[in-house]
């Protein structure tokens, strides 16, 4: 079901998106008003740009009053007024600052500059979901847990009556400390191109795809498929001519690692299910499979552990063992010769005593 929060949207607001997910794209270096470092904005003072893309550009800022270093992410222009994007930007931050979560990015202000919209978000320090998969696969163990963190910033975000509707590797933030970071809540719908048609095609759900509103589920449904692809490096619903599988008809496909827990492959099952009443109904339902999951993986390296630890018990006891046959071995032989040399050390002392006794008058 969809959170009370976010029933009755407005026409202007829809109108709004509509309007601004069909303004042409451009260079993200194109804002209504340059932007570089060293230039003063508000209260912000921007030091050096740290990332661009489709939908602007960001950089590391200054918080002149606060003092604190933040992230200054300057949105590319649309075609809307600025005086038309205020209140609708304003509400999806309102709802975005109502998120604090350890796994989802802190929002700290917003605004338009000379009629391009900005954020002032958390700085962060690492990469994303998307630049580390660019170098392969993650292990098991490692992908589960980060999916684990996502599920942990979906449920607090869908209480608190957020969806994220464009969940994907390059809205997954890995932190230099080994944190997880969900990015662009709700914001992304607004402002981000992609988002505002509906998302991410390879990670969108059946029902967004066929422009049916959507739901929390629609969320569990994209962390599936960010799971399957940290899992084995692929989509498990390839792009074809620009069209999702996902629509075509048959079962999800079958996860292909075969030393795979069955509680994962069962997970990602109904997760990746094309019908929303055959996934994890909620994003709760979604972290406790994966609490699951972990589990398995736990207790199977406890299992491999206690059987190295037997392994290396029975070597240490082997190399005793022959250490033991060897010193005996060595205090026979050792025996031996002493008993040997006492043997010839009497013959001798006969010997000579005849030799004596021979020659006494």
């Amino acid at each position: 079901m969809v959170p009370p929060e976010l029933e009755g949207e407005s026409q202007e607001f829809s109108d709004l998106l509509l309007e601004l997910a069909s303004a042409p794209a451009r260079d993200p270096s194109q804002l209504a008003a340059p932007l570089e470092a060293g230039m003063v904005v508000g209260r912000f003072e921007l030091l050096r740009e740290i990332g661009r893309g489709g939908f602007g550009l960001v950089f590391e800022a200054r918080d002149r009053e606060l003092g604190r270093l933040v992230a200054f992410k300057a949105m590319r222009p649309s075609r809307a007024e600025p005086a038309a994007l205020e209140k609708p930007l304003r509400e999806e931050a309102e709802a975005a600052a109502r998120l604090n979560h350890p796994n989802v990015v802190t929002l700290h202000d917003f605004g338009i500059h000379e009629g391009t919209p900005y954020l002032i978000l958390e700085l962060l320090r690492g990469e994303t979901l998307q630049q580390r998969l660019k170098r392969g696969r993650l292990p098991p163990e490692e992908a589960v847990r980060i999916a684990r963190d996502v599920a942990s910033g979906l449920v607090h975000a869908h209480s608190r009556g957020v969806l994220h509707r464009d969940l994907k590797p390059g809205n997954v933030f890995l932190t230099e400390a080994g944190g997880v970071k969900l990015l662009d809540f709700g914001l992304a719908r607004l402002l981000d191109r992609a988002s505002l048609a509906g998302g991410t095609p390879a990670y969108m759900a059946p029902e967004q795809l066929r422009g049916e509103p959507g739901d929390a589920r629609a969320d569990v449904f994209s962390a599936g498929v960010v799971l399957w692809q940290m899992l084995t490096g692929e989509l498990p619903f390839p792009l074809v001519d620009g069209r999702s599988t996902v629509l075509d008809p048959g079962p999800p496909p079958r996860l292909p690692l075969e030393d795979a827990p069955p509680s994962l492959a069962s997970l990602l099952t109904a997760a990746l299910s094309k019908a929303p009443t055959g996934r994890p109904q909620t994003a709760l339902g979604l972290l406790d499979g994966l609490a699951g999951v972990e589990q398995a993986y736990a207790g199977r390296a406890a299992a491999q552990a206690r059987a190295a630890r037997l392994r290396r018990l029975r070597r240490t006891a082997t190399a005793v063992a022959g250490l033991v046959v060897l010193g005996l071995a060595a205090a026979a032989a050792l025996a031996i010769r002493s008993g040997a040399r006492a043997e010839r050390a009497l013959r001798a002392a006969r010997v000579a005593g005849t030799a004596d006794g021979a020659s006494d008058p």
